[in-house]
This record gives C-alpha cells, sequence and structure tokens, in this order.
C-alpha cells in the first residue's frame, strides 16, 4: 500500500560553539582556506588557474566544528520533519533502551547512539598527524570524489590518489566557479581485507565496534557488510542515494544528515537526479513545501548513526570527519524495477515479446496509480512505450509527472532529446510541445547552471528557437564545466 509519511517538527538549531582546537577554517573573500592561531591567520594558496583552486596549510589537528565559519546556506534550517514513527530518535550509547536490541520497531527508523566509548576512545590514536605518519609509513591510496560523483561511481570516489596527497593537499583544496566556492574533495573508500587502510593496527572502527545492541540483530547482519572509510573536510559531501541497512561510526567530525523515508524520494533528485548536495541545499531545499522537506540530524564525534535500508539520505560534513560506514546488502523495491527498463530493451521487446511488455505496461500503469509520490520511473516506461504510437500520450504523461518536480533534470532530459530529434527534422508539432514544455522548466533548469543535462536542455532549445547568442552561451558553458570536471 502507499507509504504515508507523517511529518514532526525534530530539527534544532545546529550548535553554535564547541571546543576550539588550535586550527580552524575560515574562508576568506578570495575563497582561500587559511589556517588560523591564536596569534592571527597564516597560510598560503597557489592558485591552479585553469580550475580555479588553492590549497590552504593545516596545522597537526583536525579542524574542529565552528558553526560561524560555515556559509549561511549550510546553516539554515527548514524546520519540518517526521513524526515518531519516522524521526531520528537520539540515545544514550551508554544507556540505550532496553528494547533496542529485541524490538524490530528499531530497525525501521533511524536513530543516532550519542558518545559510544570506543569511538571516543580511537580519537587519539587518528588524529591528523597519527595517520599523515601512517600515510607516510605504508603508501596507502583512497578513492577521492565529490558528492555527485561518489553516488554516480556507486558509492566510491572515481579517482585514486595516495593518502599522503589527499591529507596534505587535496583535503583543504579550494575550487570555485566563478564567485561560487564549490565543495571540497572527499575521500570515500571500500575497504576490502587486503586494503592497507583495512589494517587493524591503523585502528580505524571495524565490524566488531559496531554496538552490542546493533550488532546482536538477526537482521540486517552487519558482520559481513561492506566497510567504507570517509575522510572528508567541512562542506565535503556525499549527496543522495540509498543502500541497505547501514551504520555510520563517526570518530572525529559533526555531520549533518538528511533522509527521506523508503517510498519517497528527494525532490530534484533521487532516482536518477544531477544535483550536488550543495547545490540542492542552495537551489531546492529553501523552495520546499512543508510536506517534503526531509528528516535531519546532525551526528557529532563519537556517535553512531543507523539508516534503515531503502532511505534516500545525503550527508555533508560540518567540520573535519573520520567515520567508516558499514553497508549491508540493498533489497530493491518493486518500484526499482522500472528504473531498469531502458528505451532499447522496450524496443526489443515490442520486437520479440509483445505479450511480456503489456504485462509491464499494465504493471507501470498500476504503480502510476497507486504510487504518485515516487511515479517517475513508472511514467518512463508509458513514456517510451507510447513515443512512436501515441506521442501526444507519450508527452503527457511525463510532462504531468514532471510537473510535480520541475527540479528534477533526468526526466526533463528524456522528453527532451526525443522532442529535439524531431523538431530538427522538422515536426513543428514537437517544436511546439518542447515549448510548451520548456514554458513549465525553463525558471528552473535556469537554477541550475552546473548540471550539464539543464545546460544541453537550455542551448537546444534556443537554438530550435533562434536564440543563437544564449545557444552559444549554453553550449559555451556546458563546455566549461565538462572540462573542469563538472560533470554531473
Amino acid at each position: 500500500g502507499q507509504l504515508v509519511v507523517l511529518r514532526q517538527q525534530l530539527h534544532k538549531r545546529l550548535p553554535r560553539a564547541t571546543s576550539l582546537l588550535p586550527c580552524f577554517l575560515l574562508t576568506g573573500l578570495a575563497g582561500a582556506a587559511f589556517c588560523g592561531t591564536s596569534a592571527g591567520r597564516e597560510g598560503s594558496y597557489a592558485v591552479r588557474s585553469s580550475v580555479e583552486r588553492t590549497v590552504g596549510r593545516c596545522s597537526k589537528d583536525w579542524r574542529s566544528y565552528v558553526a560561524e565559519t560555515l556559509p549561511e546556506w549550510l546553516t539554515v534550517d527548514q524546520g519540518e520533519a517526521a513524526s515518531s514513527d519516522y524521526g531520528v530518535a537520539e540515545l544514550d550509547a551508554q544507556n540505550p533502551p532496553s528494547d533496542l536490541s529485541s524490538n524490530p520497531a528499531w530497525r525501521r527508523r533511524p536513530f543516532i547512539l550519542r558518545g559510544c566509548p570506543n569511538l571516543i576512545s580511537m580519537q587519539r590514536r587518528l588524529d591528523r598527524q597519527t595517520l599523515i605518519g601512517a600515510a607516510d609509513r605504508l603508501h596507502p591510496t583512497v578513492n577521492v570524489g565529490y558528492s555527485w560523483s561518489i553516488t554516480r561511481n556507486r558509492g566510491e570516489g572515481p579517482e585514486r590518489l595516495p593518502l599522503s596527497v589527499f591529507l596534505r593537499e587535496r583535503m583543504y583544496e579550494s575550487w570555485h566557479d566563478g564567485d561560487t566556492q564549490l565543495e571540497p574533495a572527499y575521500a570515500f573508500t571500500n575497504l576490502g581485507a587486503s586494503d592497507v587502510l583495512a589494517d587493524e593496527r591503523l585502528g580505524f572502527p571495524n565490524h566488531s565496534d559496531v554496538p552490542v545492541a546493533i550488532s546482536s540483530w538477526p537482521e540486517p547482519a552487519f558482520t559481513e557488510a561492506s566497510r567504507i572509510l570517509m575522510l572528508g573536510a567541512a562542506e565535503s559531501a556525499v549527496g543522495w542515494h540509498r543502500h541497505g541497512p547501514s551504520v555510520q561510526m563517526t570518530v572525529h567530525g559533526w555531520k549533518r544528515w538528511f533522509l527521506y523515508p523508503e517510498g519517497s524520494y528527494p525532490p530534484g533528485d533521487g532516482p536518477g537526479g544531477g544535483f550536488s548536495i550543495t547545490d540542492w541545499l542552495r537551489t531546492i531545499y529553501p523552495t520546499l513545501p512543508a510536506a517534503r522537506v526531509p528528516i535531519e540530524c546532525t551526528q557529532r564525534p563519537g556517535d553512531t548513526m543507523y539508516v534503515p535500508g531503502g532511505w534516500y539520505h545525503a550527508v555533508i560534513n560540518l567540520a573535519d570527519s573520520v567515520a567508516v560506514t558499514l553497508q549491508s546488502e540493498f533489497h530493491a523495491v518493486p518500484q526499482d524495477a522500472f528504473k531498469a527498463v531502458s528505451l532499447p530493451y522496450v524496443q526489443h521487446m515490442q520486437a520479440t515479446n509483445p505479450e511480456a511488455l503489456l504485462e509491464l505496461t499494465e504493471a507501470a500503469k498500476r504503480h502510476v496509480s497507486s504510487h504518485p509520490e515516487n511515479d517517475l520511473h513508472a511514467r518512463k516506461v508509458l513514456f517510451y512505450v507510447l513515443r512512436e504510437a501515441e506521442p501526444v500520450e507519450a508527452f503527457r504523461i511525463m510532462v504531468e509527472g514532471i510537473s510535480s518536480d520541475r527540479f528534477h533534470v533526468p526526466m526533463q532530459f528524456e522528453v527532451a532529446m526525443w522532442l529535439e530529434e524531431r523538431a530538427s527534422s522538422g515536426d513543428l508539432a514537437a517544436l511546439e510541445q518542447f515549448k510548451e514544455a520548456m514554458a513549465l522548466w525553463q525558471p528552473f533548469l535556469r537554477k541550475n547552471t552546473r548540471n550539464l543535462k539543464a545546460l544541453w536542455i537550455l542551448s537546444k532549445f534556443c537554438k530550435l528557437t533562434g536564440d543563437k547568442t544564449q545557444h552559444q552561451r549554453y553550449h559555451a558553458r556546458l563546455v566549461e564545466l565538462h572540462g573542469r570536471g563538472i560533470d554531473r
């Protein structure tokens, strides 16, 4: 049946102060990252003109959480959230609920265990200087990426770097798109059994560090879950994604979590979206009505966060962070079957197995009718089936679905490619449909100009409608971003 997500107020203002380490992040007008001390600021930066990056120096300590140094868009709190059935429960790790290990209801909601003694005891041996020493001695490597590229690369950064290079240079490297400072790189590495970083002597949290109340669950079993190491500075992040049940054990750092329960998804993203989480927070988050805002919480040093399987979530670091996540196997939900359907697959079924295609079509219709909150991929299947024989109906189905989420570029891109191909061949009806769609989408596409698909749509539409100047402008912007690796 349809999942009804009840909401309650559970946000709290981000804490405004903590004990300060000697070194913390200060962002100047030019966007350079400096290392500050009580005696003043000192720092050096080298500008790589091709990508507009700056590199700062830091002391041996991790940079702590200082709310006043964070950008305003990262401290704004929308305020609405879910009911007690779906909210993030805050539990005392040393005095958890007596039924945490036995009551299956706990496995269906997120919660934080605050102040896990074993994680707090790791803080000294996992300070920055110790990790740099291990990196120089053992020469391990890490996977590095950004919030959009990590999720697209199936949960790992796509670039492989020596850990020493990441800790000394890339972790604090700042880069800009015009006046906008972009998120720093994030080390996001799946630790296989043979990986140097998986060596227990280094002391990163392991499967045995999961709190007993959770590790005693018969399902999900975390003893064989994937183990992922995460190292990042403030504003590094991982974008919207989902997987099986997981626990994240944070030794150092503060993290802001955003979550949507199973059966719902983040507007503008979720099924195949194209936003970095930082752009999502700048662009979409402030526009959300109360019924569509995410559930939120803040994880602190020494906390363990549990997330049920199938929940969309994104996480942005508020300070230098060292953490390990254990992810168990993901069990797909029914609508995931529609996500895997491609146009070539539908065309093949039309030619070889029309009876099976009819069954798929009826299943997609039923899903659209019963799950309007999460029906875009089912609509896409109907679009593929109808686009040749019934183009007007195919267009209606997609535009109607996108009208509830006008920031959802991937679905707009599916329609735009089809209309652009037809209009370029002289189909005037297709050109009129393109104009009709763009009257609805254009204001939202123009707010998403770090997305290559959005730029492609804008460029092609301007070309078809005779606006040569705007066509060239959007095309040049697309080429520029692709060349700089901003390829979401």
